[in-house]
């Protein structure tokens, strides 16, 4: 019987995504302090981000950074949005929580 080989996250690209988890929870809370002055501030920040997330959804299966480009349209939206706070924050919270359980490599890359 063979065993499945295990994955394990390189130490480095472990702690990229600690960072950007950490990013995405400094944006979150600037969003709940800062609010747009103007209507048209909002406009143009709900026209952004639902701009990103209309061009990330293709790019799930074409090539491109999709999760990427959807996540940055959400942290847009969270600035004007409390469901996208919420959303964001739980997306944080689940990406911690999974990136927990992986293995980590000791190796330098």
């Amino acid at each position: 019987m063979s065993s499945i080989p295990r994955f394990a996250v390189p130490l480095a690209a472990h702690r990229y995504v600690l960072r950007i988890l950490d990013q995405m929870d400094e944006r979150l809370a600037a969003a709940k302090r800062n609010q747009p002055r103007g209507w048209w501030t909002r406009v143009a920040a709900v026209a952004a981000g639902l701009a990103l997330i209309v061009a990330g959804i293709p790019m799930l299966v074409l090539p491109g950074p999709g999760v990427v480009a959807i996540l940055l349209g959400l942290s847009v939206l969270a600035g004007q949005f409390r469901w996208a706070r919420r959303l964001l924050a739980n997306i944080s919270s689940w990406a911690r929580e999974r990136l927990a359980t992986l293995p980590t490599s000791e190796a330098a890359s």
